[in-house]
């Protein structure tokens, strides 16, 4: 059962021009296993309210897709997995962690950090990519490390917006202008408002409240079956040293017996070799995701769900 990232996602989790879960779910069919892709809810096909919807409730839409397969003759129900991609590397944990009916888990660039510590870090990386200069990112991160709290911690919307407003002001007080312009481009008191505005009322969404809260490590810490966590190293959007390095710390902490680790070198968020490694290569590169990474995982089912 494939679990797509954040953002309402097609069957395909089609991103630019790219269909990652089409060639996952055509190389593992190829392969003899059975593979369930899913339009996330209100996509494609299927129905339900995506906006107001949290991860939680993926889970549980998970769970749903779990019981579904089961119901199929043609399924040997003792060996269903889930393999899920950034966020769906976030839900499959929480899903196989209270479902005994998982047998084995797949992550891709899943989170292995808390959420809030994840989103900095991500935040640092993207604004590398783009030039901003180190000492413009440093003065920055802890900015949007206060706000992401701040509004987590609000009790509503313009609670939050009045709060993050306070902080910009304060922030812009102390920090250099130029520094400022490069990573938030306010240059204007019209422009704090706008900015504040804009981050509190993203942060303040349902799905935005649970995911900055959450922490994936105890969700790690239950699942006893095998686990396949892999990263690309060029990875701006879920580093990969320090989430797997996190992953490989919790599931020995556990005590899990069977679990691979594997950082590919030179590969994206998508597992695509990049030049540029930024955000937006991800259209203007021709391979939807490396040869090597289907037969990694591939390799590593037959030897765990196969037996």
């Amino acid at each position: 059962i494939l679990i797509t990232g954040s953002g309402k996602q097609d069957r395909d989790e089609t991103i630019f021009d790219h269909k990652p879960f089409a060639v996952i779910a055509d190389y593992l069919t190829k392969k003899g296993f059975a593979v369930m892709r899913v339009d996330d809810r209100g996509a494609g096909k299927s129905t339900g309210d995506f906006n107001n919807s949290t991860t939680a409730d993926f889970a549980l839409d998970v769970e749903e897709h779990i019981r579904y397969a089961k119901s199929l003759p043609m399924i040997d129900a003792n060996k269903i997995g889930l393999l899920g991609h950034s966020e769906g590397g976030l839900i499959a944990p929480m899903v196989a962690a209270r479902n005994k009916a998982v047998a084995f888990v797949v992550l891709m660039a899943g989170p292995g950090i808390p959420i809030t510590d994840l989103m900095a870090m991500q935040n640092e990386k993207v604004l590398k990519s783009v030039g901003v200069v180190p000492a413009a990112i440093d003065a920055y991160i802890p900015l949007y490390k206060q706000i992401m709290l701040t509004v987590i911690s609000s009790s509503n919307k313009q609670e939050a917006i009045n709060k993050s407003t306070a902080l910009t002001k304060n922030w812009l007080n102390n920090t250099d202008k130029a520094f400022v312009k490069a990573t938030t481009n306010i240059s204007t008191e019209a422009d704090i408002n706008s900015y504040a505005t804009s981050i509190a009322e993203t942060l303040s969404t349902n799905w935005w409240k649970y995911f900055a809260a959450y922490n994936p490590q105890p969700a790690l810490q239950k699942l006893k079956c095998p686990v396949l966590a892999l990263n690309g190293s060029a990875d701006i959007q879920v580093p990969a040293a320090e989430n797997l390095n996190a992953i490989e710390a919790v599931l020995k902490k556990a005590g899990n017996k069977n679990f691979t680790i594997h950082k590919f070198e030179g590969l994206n968020h998508l597992f695509q070799k990049c030049t540029k490694c930024t955000v937006a290569e991800y259209g203007q590169l021709e391979n939807t995701i490396e040869p090597e990474v289907l037969d990694t995982i591939g390799d590593w089912l037959a030897r765990n769900s196969l037996k």
